[in-house]
């Protein structure tokens, strides 16, 4: 016999399936932050060549609100982070060969991604390398990069990402 108990056990395990399927299906299909910033360089920078390099806004890029963007390179620690961002960032050691970008409003994390900086499209190129554990920091009206396009031998599409208040002589 059947009992109502037995039918809510079956419903919730059904509820439970077809809600971590939809999860996966939305947000599992959703393109990466690195994918969707090498489209974003492909539409505004289409006449980018290899001697030629574009100017792009990460401000424009991303849709939604911050006023800080930080950027730091593999194996730095949340101590290190925190001290950056200058309140607990609540997260986890950075690996080596990834990179972790940390948007912030008004002392908040909005948004954070880490990627695998060896098979990332785009690199977020540091002018001063005396410490590469610390943060690169921008404010959201100077998040601005030249673009430089590079070819692998296999060829594929890079793009090295300069920030252009710390660039004098780009070219």
């Amino acid at each position: 016999m059947v009992t109502v108990t037995t039918i809510i056990r079956r419903l919730d395990k059904k509820v439970f399936c077809l809600t971590l399927l939809s999860y996966i299906f939305f947000y599992g299909c959703q393109p990466s932050f690195d994918e969707k910033l090498k489209s974003y360089i492909d539409e505004s920078c289409p006449n980018i060549g290899l001697a030629s390099d574009c100017l792009i806004s990460l401000s424009e890029f991303t849709k939604f609100k911050w006023d800080t963007v930080y950027v730091f390179s593999g194996l730095t620690y949340p101590q290190d982070i925190t001290q950056a961002i200058g309140f607990d960032c609540a997260c986890s050691i950075l690996q080596d060969d990834y990179d972790r970008i940390v948007f912030t409003l008004n002392k908040k994390i909005v948004r954070q991604t880490d990627y695998h900086s060896g098979y990332f499209d785009i690199q977020f190129r540091k002018i001063d390398y005396l410490n590469p554990y610390s943060g690169t920091v921008y404010s959201s009206e100077a998040a601005k990069f030249y673009v430089k396009k590079k070819v692998t031998s296999s060829n594929k599409v890079l793009y090295d990402l300069f920030p252009v208040d710390r660039i004098s002589n780009f070219n």
